[in-house]
């Protein structure tokens, strides 16, 4: 998670290195052109972050087979040392509730 972290970071800092620049000049040019990318930057900062950090649970969650393979991989979360994350516990417990008794 926490490389997912990092590249939520590296390209927020990506968007503002292109987008302030860009956004200065056309703020002398042209009023429509400066309030769509003063939109683009206000949608693509959040909408990034919640893809970058979301997305790779969401596959896990919903695609197994295309996600990590959850039972080989311990993951290590904020909790600590060595605790399984909330998707692989999920997982585990939607994967027990299929079966019949």
């Amino acid at each position: 998670e926490s490389s997912w972290i990092f590249y939520t970071i590296f390209l927020q800092v990506q968007i503002y290195i292109f987008g302030i620049p860009i956004l200065i000049v056309l703020d002398k040019a042209s009023a429509n052109a400066t309030y769509l990318l003063r939109v683009m930057l206000i949608w693509v900062i959040p909408i990034s972050t919640m893809i970058l950090i979301m997305g790779p649970k969401i596959v896990a969650v919903f695609l197994p087979q295309r996600g990590l393979d959850a039972k080989d991989k311990l993951r290590r979360g904020a909790g600590g040392k060595g605790k399984k994350s909330f998707i692989i516990n999920h997982m585990r417990r939607s994967k027990n509730r299929n079966k019949p008794y």
